[in-house]
């Protein structure tokens, strides 16, 4: 059993009560359950109990417990964020069959659950701030850092998300040129130019690069990507600059799906 949150929230903090809360296990598939997968999603079978958070016994559910569990649960007509242990999800619930509440009174109810394909890790964001300055004998206009891709789907490609900023601080000057290069993969560096108070947005993944200023951005050289394991990123301007990189790590479903 699995305490989890969904759409941000956590199935420990029940409205009804502050003594029970619901959890989340795998349960046997019936006979007569056809329960498919395709290319990009594989359907699970759970079922969702309601215990004390004391004794760790199972009780009853409440009518305002069903309804609040058919409002937070299957209500929903897209993936949304399904959280469990240190694992993200896009997942979608279904009742099991039309007398998926037949098991109310002894504390359960059962679903299936729709997940895409990869776990996910959660959203790991790393910052840097490049001057024109020389500090310590060290040019501050050159600074590296190291991202952990811990990816473990075959032929994935990992593209981070950047948002760079040349909106100066007081004092100085602020960048209009940007390289950012992948150490650890050859020739994959990509050179962008930057207007006055401008802050830009790079997704490699979907390939498009937003402006505040609404203006079409060149970029030369390729989307920064990440190959498993240990990524040295490179980062040089030419004056102010603030840069964020985000990524999220991605996994094989049946190595991360535990619900024991």
């Amino acid at each position: 059993m699995r305490d989890f949150k969904y759409k941000g929230f956590s199935s420990k903090e029940l409205y009804s009560t502050v003594r029970d809360k619901f959890v989340m296990e795998e349960r046997k598939v019936n006979g007569d359950e056809n329960l498919t997968s395709g290319k990009t999603y594989i359907y699970k079978p759970v079922r969702i109990k309601k215990i004390n958070k004391l004794t760790n016994e199972v009780v009853p559910f409440k009518k305002m417990d069903l309804d609040y569990l058919n409002r937070w649960l299957l209500n929903n007509k897209d993936y949304e964020i399904l959280e469990i242990d240190k694992y993200l999800y896009k997942a979608i619930f279904f009742p099991y069959g039309d007398d998926y509440t037949k098991g109310a009174k002894d504390g359960y109810v059962d679903l299936k659950v729709r997940l895409y394909k990869n776990a996910f890790s959660s959203i790991m964001v790393c910052e840097r701030t490049l001057t024109d300055r020389i500090i310590e004998n060290t040019n501050d206009n050159e600074k590296y850092l190291c991202i952990d891709n811990r990816s473990n789907v075959e032929g994935l490609i990992i593209y981070p998300n950047f948002v760079i900023s040349n909106i100066p601080r007081k004092g100085f000057r602020e960048s209009r040129k940007i390289i950012i290069e992948n150490t650890s993969i050859t020739n994959n560096i990509i050179t962008l130019s930057l207007e006055d108070n401008e802050k830009i947005y790079i997704n490699g993944k979907n390939d498009y690069i937003e402006s505040n200023k609404n203006r079409l951005v060149n970029k030369i050289g390729e989307y920064i990507k990440l190959q498993n394991g240990i990524n040295t990123i490179k980062i040089k301007s030419d004056g102010y600059c603030r840069i964020s990189i985000s990524h999220q790590s991605e996994f094989n479903i049946e190595g991360a799906w535990d619900l024991g």
